[in-house]
């Protein structure tokens, strides 16, 4: 074996240095997500190769958000930003329209190739609401259309459209791509982390069905016409909401509507939402049996990252089992 001298080791170790100095460094795209449920899919894609930013912080009402200069600054400087659209975070659809061409922006509403249900007309979903108000596995769908009659500020469709695995599925498949186009470097590593993501997302949606199989069927009415993904995912059965909007609160016409409703449907429940006041709650059900629960279409206590989707996921699904079907097993 021929032997290395010193001076020998010393120029190796040199030209390796050499080396690894002229290896270009790929940095991880600047990625911004807007919502807690969309951010935790993103940031399960992204993986080991960076974090992307939250955009809006959990515990905010996803309708009436208002940017903060350091929040405007992340959203300029991204290279990728995931939003829903804006049937969900309202006021910045204008913000995301003037960001520069070099950002990509990915709509969820639109690109992700989701079917959008249509919002549920009225606050009660009557049968003579047209076909909003048909079981939850009958529900009218149909595609987002973004063509020459769109009109922006108008929404027809519910966009909550996180609300259910299959959806979410879609959203981490086609973040993949997008991030795979932007950053070909890392693109295994994207389809990789996507393909891991969706089978954990296969088993999350086959332990919700066995969670929520006692509470199929039963009645109860939510605060906002947030849930008819989910609603529709596990066959369940609500019946209407206490406001159309959730920034308008009910007149007491409705209030009245609602409390008879609550009666003639022999309603198990009535959900609020964490960032709304619970006192209305109080009042609609005060002299029925009807119980009081919470459900949160944001997740806004879970902690920020790839797990809070699955945290979100779990605790809509626990809520509505504990309220709905507070005795099975």
């Amino acid at each position: 074996m021929a032997s290395v001298t010193p001076r020998a080791s010393v120029a190796a170790f040199l030209g390796a240095l050499g080396a690894w100095i002229a290896t270009p460094v790929t940095a991880a795209p600047v990625v911004v997500a807007t919502i807690l449920p969309v951010h935790a899919l993103v940031a399960s894609v992204m993986g080991e190769v960076g974090q992307p930013t939250l955009l809006l912080p959990p515990g905010f009402s996803e309708h009436t958000a208002a940017l903060k200069p350091s929040e405007a600054k992340a959203l300029a400087d991204a290279d990728l930003v995931v939003w829903v659209g804006e049937g969900i975070e309202t006021l910045l659809a204008k913000p995301i329209r003037t960001l520069p061409k070099k950002t990509t922006v990915v709509t969820l509403s639109r690109d992700a190739g989701i079917a959008l249900l249509k919002n549920r007309a009225g606050g009660l979903w009557d049968s003579h609401d047209d076909d909003h108000s048909q079981p939850a596995g009958k529900r009218a769908v149909k595609a987002h259309d973004h063509g020459k009659g769109h009109k922006h500020g108008h929404h027809d469709d519910n966009q909550h459209v996180w609300l259910d695995p299959d959806n979410a599925k879609k959203i981490v498949t086609h973040v993949a791509a997008t991030l795979a186009r932007i950053d070909g470097a890392n693109a295994g590593r994207y389809a990789a982390n996507a393909q891991a993501t969706n089978a954990e997302l296969d088993r999350l949606d086959a332990e919700l069905r066995l969670l929520l199989a006692p509470a199929r069927k039963v009645p109860f009415i939510v605060f906002h016409d947030a849930f008819p993904y989910f609603e529709r995912r596990y066959d369940l059965n609500a019946i209407g909401s206490i406001t159309v909007s959730p920034e308008q609160k009910p007149g007491s016409k409705r209030v009245i509507e609602i409390r008879d409703k609550l009666t003639r449907a022999k309603a198990a429940c009535i959900f609020g939402e964490p960032q709304y006041d619970a006192s209305l709650l109080r009042n609609l059900v005060e002299g029925t049996s009807v119980r009081i629960g919470t459900l949160d279409p944001l997740g806004s206590t879970a902690a920020p990252g790839p797990a809070a989707y699955e945290t979100l996921m779990r605790t809509l699904a626990t809520a509505l089992r504990e309220c709905l079907a507070p005795g099975a097993s």
